[in-house]
């Protein structure tokens, strides 16, 4: 694992076990915003500003957009020669990083080459901003044939860095999994998995169960079940009077006798395999020793005190042993 990538891992975690201490739910990333983020990503992910921002950011874009639109519609719908010219014409815009999320956009649909050639620009790139890209595809493509093809990228991107994985991706990995949308969240902790991203383990922990109650300001019950006897009785009589003659009209009530259960709240827990299986082998990986050993199954509380207690002092001992080695 190279130096730098284990230093920030160890960083993060240490950081977070003096914050938060013993607490078992995290009240932000612990990742903090990198330096280089594109702004487009940016503003995909805040929920709050979908429209004004994004719209004003893409409209600046809008000549190239038709260029690119009209040079896939002239050469890369074609074949031969022809073909290899609008490829040719591609790659002239890969040194612009704000075109990335455009060049996916418009070229996601095309034939696997011509979504091949978008990939290979952007990995051929070498730099941040395609990697965080690439990144972004892997994680929300819809198409899992493009999703697979730039996570191969990807892989091959960190495995020519030695291990390390730019902190862009690492953001955008704990953001979707601190949201636990479920169109992201198996993907995610997939992707920390086979990137070997310890910086998002207390993410995944907490991702791996879900669940909730109702709502705070609701007032009395949510139901009741009564098992009982209901017993009647003369509650009152009337009486009833006339020439030599006399008598009474009973007032008939019912007493109930047995329990009553009432259902005052509620709350679902889900258990999420598909985060649970990634954090098992990430944190296999991480500690040194296969975690299911440990039959740690869902519990929170076991989970938390291994994460505190063994891992982050494990990472901050590797840091310090990897710091002496290189003097």
């Amino acid at each position: 694992m190279a130096r730098s990538f284990l230093a920030f891992a160890a960083t993060s975690l240490v950081a977070a076990s003096a914050a938060f201490g013993q607490s078992a739910q995290l009240p932000d990333l612990l990742i903090e915003q990198p330096e280089v983020l594109p702004q487009w990503v940016v503003l995909e992910l805040k929920d709050d500003l979908v429209s004004a921002r994004r719209l004003a950011h893409r409209s600046a874009m809008k000549e190239t957009e038709r260029e690119l639109k009209a040079l896939r519609h002239k050469y890369l719908r074609a074949s031969g020669e022809m073909r290899q010219i609008g490829l040719s014409k591609l790659r002239e815009y890969a040194g612009e990083p704000d075109l990335y999320p455009v060049l996916l956009e418009i070229f996601g649909r095309e034939d696997d080459e011509v979504r091949s050639a978008v990939l290979d620009m952007i990995m051929e790139q070498d730099s941040p901003e395609g990697d965080i890209t690439l990144g972004w595809a892997a994680l929300h493509e819809r198409d899992p044939w493009m999703r697979e093809q730039a996570m191969n990228r990807l892989k091959a991107r960190v495995d020519e860095n030695h291990g390390k994985v730019e902190q862009g991706i690492v953001y955008i990995l704990a953001h979707r999994l601190l949201e636990r949308d479920p169109r992201y969240l198996g993907r995610a902790a997939s992707m920390a998995d086979n990137l070997s991203i310890v910086q998002v383990i207390p993410h995944l922990i907490q991702g791996q169960v879900g669940g909730g109650g109702a709502p705070r300001d609701r007032q009395g019950d949510k139901g009741w079940i009564l098992i009982g006897r209901q017993v009647g009785f003369v509650s009152d009589l009337t009486p009833i009077v006339a020439d030599s003659a006399v008598g009474f009209d009973p007032t008939i009530s019912v007493v109930t006798e047995g329990a009553l259960l009432r259902i005052q709240d509620g709350v679902v827990t889900t258990y999420i395999s598909e985060v649970q299986v990634p954090l098992m082998r990430l944190g296999s990986r991480a500690i040194g020793y296969d975690l299911a050993d440990r039959k740690f199954g869902y519990d929170q509380e076991k989970w938390w005190s291994w994460y505190y207690e063994e891992l982050v002092p494990t990472l901050a001992a590797n840091d310090a042993g990897t710091e002496m080695a290189g003097g």
